[in-house]
């Protein structure tokens, strides 16, 4: 016999990840980034996320977030989403490879001041960290988004913020959660 949906779905796991989130050791890269987000904005920089499959999309509703609004109305935002054009990722991905998808673009916008964030729930996507790296060596607040993996290879200047979880979709909805609290801080500041 199979479970019901909530047994199936043991929202214990989820509810115990969201009670953590007061204590956690990410806090304080949380609180680099809000601060990093609402002075980038306040100096007309932009925030520039990408990211690859559901890492992708939770990259394009954190832009839409700021280019539109969350929870408040506000003036838009400077955000974009490397991931969001196919006829970009696919030229790039055809001309120079899949693992330049993300670095290419970097280079055509990255401005200095601009806030880059990866997003990538292994923390191993060639394409996200080759951006980041290009990023932090540029001295930009960069960031990655990831999931439990703390054996990173990649520079110190890249701050990464890890959810405390093992499973794929846990992690990308503790990122959601984020974004979400992300983009209400800013609106909380900025309007």
């Amino acid at each position: 016999m199979h479970p019901t949906f909530s047994e199936f779905a043991n929202y214990n796991r989820l509810a115990q990840a969201l009670s953590n989130m007061s204590d956690f050791p990410q806090k304080t890269a949380l609180d680099g980034l809000a601060n990093e987000l609402v002075g980038a904005i306040k100096r007309g920089n932009k925030l520039i996320v990408f990211g690859n499959g559901g890492s992708a999309a939770e990259a394009s509703h954190f832009a839409a977030e700021l280019v539109s609004k969350c929870s408040k109305d506000h003036s838009p935002w400077p955000a974009i989403c490397l991931s969001d054009s196919s006829p970009v990722l696919t030229a790039i991905g055809n001309d120079y490879g899949f693992n330049q998808v993300f670095l290419r673009q970097v280079e055509g916008h990255l401005a200095p001041g601009d806030v880059v964030i990866g997003f990538s729930t292994s923390g191993k996507s060639e394409n996200v960290l080759s951006a980041l790296e290009f990023s932090a060596g540029k001295n930009n607040p960069t960031f990655l988004f990831t999931g439990s993996n703390k054996e990173l290879s990649i520079s110190n200047q890249i701050i990464t913020i890890h959810a405390q979880l093992s499973e794929t979709p846990r992690i990308q909805e503790m990122h959601l959660v984020w974004i979400h609290l992300l983009s209400e801080f800013c609106e909380l500041n900025l309007s």
